[in-house]
């Protein structure tokens, strides 16, 4: 085989495998095209009698970008009305894997007996720029 091809042959291999030097070292992580995905929230999609001091947390299959977490990315709408409060990006680590959490912290009690729809939309990211693998949307409703 000539050297060129054994030259190239390396270089994709480790390309592919994460590049690694000569001893196997990984110098750079391998490349991660995974796409994030909303695990699961809490409240529940299609809980009822949700206490009004709740506040909402979305966990990911992976970490998130916290620069892309916003109130126009992560919303709690219900009609006119646009849940503001704090948004916390944090990793955990549940069953050997880390996963992202969000969690929107509302700066006043919600509204009695009110349906509110939860929006993720594509433009969370993960950690590496991968975008929502698909628009995420659940709903409770709030004790009256």
């Amino acid at each position: 085989m000539p050297v060129c091809a054994l030259i190239l042959f390396g270089l994709i291999a480790s390309w592919l495998s994460g590049c690694a030097d000569w001893s196997g070292e990984r110098l750079y992580p391998p490349i991660d095209e995974t796409e994030p995905v909303v695990l699961r929230t809490a409240p529940e999609d299609g809980s009822s009698h949700v206490p009004v001091d709740t506040a909402i947390t979305i966990w990911f299959s992976k970490p998130v970008d916290p620069a892309t977490v916003r109130h126009d990315s992560v919303a709690v709408r219900s009609g006119d009305l646009h849940l503001r409060g704090q948004l916390t990006v944090e990793e955990q680590e549940e069953e050997e894997a880390l996963h992202g959490r969000v969690v929107l912290e509302p700066f006043e009690k919600l509204p009695p007996n009110i349906l509110f729809h939860i929006k993720v939309n594509r433009a969370v990211t993960d950690e590496v720029g991968n975008h929502l693998r698909a628009e995420y949307t659940s709903e409770f409703m709030t004790a009256p």
